[in-house]
């Protein structure tokens, strides 16, 4: 080795021996930057095992030089980018700050791998997550604690937490390491398959006057890719009406290829979207009363694991007693129900026809003697606080008494009009017969005279 390269050896060697050491912890196929303590004003030369690869100057050039890094090294704005980090780069790197070719400043860093392990990173809502980060070298043991993508932080121990799993932990989880006052930040993708919407049991309200839809979907951060590694059974809709029953099979998913729905009941809700965005939701275009029930979306898998959500539909209407048709006078009763006992949380709010105003009485109306202002339509309306859930409407003919009578009488007169026209028509034919019997006997030009007669 010539004189000068001895002379640059040694001198990097005095250099490392010199600096302050940073630690850099980065994970293994993961990017990682060196930063560099030196401002933008300065010619700062980066150095990997004494080798000098690249360089920046004030002027805002930079270079990768050409080595075996080259394709794997990045200039940034603040340090040197190293790509997909081997097992064999962890180790010395530096940079070195000159002015005018006078060295001004020197920075050391020594790259430390970070183990991470995800188990499992597929998993279903209600399983164990358990998440790890340590520093195989035994030089190094930085503070860990992670962070989920809610901003959870569960008890870690040793860099390890455990978590029982909900679809709120679907997402980045972050490790966070400290050493020497340095926080070192990771990320990690955990998938965490389960249906919207979280609360097992739904009540959705419809009417005859009101869509329909029965909501259920997979959590966001999930897809069936994920579903199916999982060693998905059998993905569906049950359905059980207001009575006892055995939950007999409305819909099922075929998962082999492309998401479709296999099989359906007649008369019932239909799919409202593509399945294969991860939407299961049921729907038609107005409730009917024969849609009461306990709708069942479920997922179920090899290892027995099951997700299911049960979406209650209610049919709000209207019962008018004796009927919608009546008489001015009639007594009427009008109950808004949706066939199940009423719960403290919601209201009925009455809307009679426009010459009345709105009402907010219990869901049964008695009116001893209805007239004409409560003919038309009436809008019963279903609230939970300021939230409007359904709605539904009743048309109600009243017919006035004097209405009734004024057409009883006219057919009457009718009835005694055309008797007469008939009896007086009787009556001229009788006469009108009398008449030509009377003329046919007073036809003769000498009539005899009645008697006997001397011959």
């Amino acid at each position: 080795m010539s004189g000068a390269g001895v002379f640059l050896v040694l001198f990097f060697v005095g250099v490392c021996a010199a600096a302050p050491e940073k630690l850099v912890y980065a994970q293994l196929g993961r990017d990682v930057e060196l930063r560099s303590p030196f401002g933008t004003d300065k010619y700062v030369t980066w150095y990997i095992g004494g080798a000098d690869v690249a360089w920046s100057n004030p002027s805002g050039g930079r270079k990768i030089l050409e080595t075996e890094w080259r394709p794997r090294l990045e200039l940034s704005s603040n340090g040197l980018v190293i790509k997909n980090v081997t097992r064999g780069e962890f180790g010395a790197f530096s940079c070195v700050a000159r002015d005018k070719k006078i060295e001004t400043g020197r920075q050391l860093f020594k790259l430390v791998q970070v183990e991470v392990v995800v188990d499992p990173p597929v998993l279903v809502s209600g399983q164990w997550l358990s998440l790890s980060c340590s520093v195989p070298d035994p030089g190094h043991a930085p503070r860990v604690h992670w962070v989920g993508p809610k901003g959870q932080t569960p008890e870690t121990s040793g860099g390890g937490a455990r978590v029982r799993t909900t679809a709120d932990h679907s997402g980045d989880w972050t490790y966070v390491l400290t050493d020497q006052n340095e926080r070192t930040t990771g990320t990690v993708n955990v998938r965490v398959i389960d249906l919207l919407p979280l609360a097992p049991v739904q009540t959705v309200f419809t009417s005859s006057s009101s869509p329909l839809l029965v909501p259920c979907s997979l959590a966001p951060g999930a897809s069936w890719t994920d579903v199916r590694s999982r060693g998905v059974v059998e993905v569906g809709w049950n359905f059980c009406p207001n009575v006892w029953c055995d939950k007999p099979r409305l819909l099922t998913l075929s998962l082999e290829s492309k998401p479709t729905w296999t099989t359906a009941a007649k008369g019932r809700a239909r799919p409202k979207h593509d399945p294969g965005n991860g939407d299961l939701s049921l729907g038609r275009n107005v409730g009917r009363d024969g849609d009461a029930g306990a709708y069942e979306c479920f997922i179920r898998f090899k290892d027995g694991e099951i997700l299911n959500r049960t979406v209650r539909v209610e049919v709000l209407r209207i019962v008018a007693s004796p009927g919608t048709r009546l008489n001015e006078g009639d007594p009427l009763n009008l109950t808004c129900t949706t066939g199940r006992p009423p719960r403290p949380d919601l209201q009925i709010k009455w809307l009679p026809p426009s010459s009345l105003s709105a009402l907010r009485p219990p869901p049964h109306i008695s009116i001893p003697s209805a007239g004409g202002a409560e003919n038309g339509t009436w809008t019963c309306e279903l609230w939970r606080g300021e939230e409007l859930l359904t709605s539904t409407r009743v048309e109600l003919r009243i017919e006035s008494k004097f209405s009734v009578w004024m057409l009883v009488t006219l057919c009457a007169l009718a009835a005694i009009l055309i008797l007469l026209v008939v009896l007086i028509i009787i009556i001229q034919r009788r006469r009108q017969r009398r008449s030509r019997r009377h003329m046919r006997l007073c036809q003769c030009k000498n009539p005899k005279p009645k008697g006997f007669y001397r011959s």
